[in-house]
């Protein structure tokens, strides 16, 4: 520990850390366009109370709707308890999406990392030193992780919880690999384990990391539901990548994890995860139909996925 910890809790905003101090937690926000919501996601970390030092660091992939400005705001107002990368060219959909976002990754320093998406935000100013202190207590533990609700733009509830009422316990390291916890990722807090794209070099192929994260890091420990820190918020809006997404667009997200991930597991021979996620890809396989196929098409792998299961059925 290269600081002395605090007496009392203290927000994030107000806090005042000697110069080259190691954060002990980092907070990623990635934003793109979130100019309605992206005040309450910044407020609601800035208002987190710790008694040990946070790095706090927001990407803005290039907005172009006014999200830049109130960004620059914020870095204005609180030039050392934020540091935000501005994307001069969107790289979500850019095939050096890697290369473009290396500069942003390589700036974190915390032991553990929590996400929160700049449309999302967190109500509960005790959440980040619940879980750190839960995790720096229990070694066997890789992740902790909350409810959430979900809310219409205009702040209506549309669900009082996001996670079903089975979902809401402990998960086993079995759990995490096979996926069969429901783990929300804007209220995770997990152990920094380097960079998983050098230990998984299938990664680069899958859209929606949030999978592959929480199965990664089954193979390090366990995971923590914490029932008391209260619900973080979900905004769910037409501007949201998922939610945008059509069903058939989502079906094919899913199998682009689940082969990848598949792969993995197989590479590196672990059973739990090779069973699981050799389970999921037939089970989405069978929903296949024709406009389906031309969605895998275009998202690159479709002849793997036949050639994939070519072999599993003879």
């Amino acid at each position: 520990m290269s600081y002395t910890p605090l007496q009392n809790p203290v927000p994030i905003k107000d806090q005042k850390w000697p110069d080259g101090t190691q954060p002990l937690v980092t907070t990623r926000t990635m934003t793109y366009n979130h100019v309605n919501f992206i005040d309450e996601c910044i407020e609601g970390i800035l208002m987190q109370e710790t008694t040990f030092p946070v790095q706090v660091l927001i990407h803005d992939d290039a907005s172009d709707d006014g999200t830049v400005e109130k960004l620059r705001e914020y870095e204005k107002k609180y030039p050392n308890a934020l540091k935000i990368y501005f994307q001069e060219v969107n790289s979500y959909r850019s095939p050096k999406k890697k290369a473009l976002r290396e500069p942003f990754f390589s700036q974190i320093k915390g032991k553990y990392l929590a996400l929160c998406e700049g449309d999302d935000y967190w109500t509960d100013a005790t959440k980040l030193q619940k879980q750190a202190e839960f995790l720096e207590s229990h070694d066997d533990y890789v992740i902790a992780y909350h409810d959430a609700v979900v809310v219409d733009p205009e702040g209506k509830l549309l669900e009082d919880s996001k996670m079903s009422d089975e979902k809401k316990k402990d998960s086993s390291a079995e759990d995490l690999i096979s996926g069969s916890s429901h783990i929300l990722t804007l209220s995770m807090m997990y152990r920094n384990m380097g960079n998983i794209r050098e230990s998984c070099i299938e990664a680069k192929y899958i859209k929606n990391g949030d999978n592959l994260l929480t199965a990664f890091l089954g193979q390090f420990g366990k995971g923590k539901y914490m029932s008391d820190i209260k619900p973080a918020v979900y905004l769910r809006h037409s501007g949201g990548i998922w939610s945008s997404l059509s069903e058939k667009e989502k079906e094919a997200s899913k199998l682009n994890s689940y082969f990848w991930m598949y792969q993995y597991f197989k590479r590196i021979d672990n059973p739990i995860g090779k069973r699981a996620y050799f389970k999921k890809v037939g089970q989405l396989m069978n929903k296949t139909d024709d406009e389906y196929n031309l969605i895998m098409v275009k998202k690159g792998f479709f002849s793997k996925i036949v050639s994939f299961i070519a072999r599993i059925s003879n």
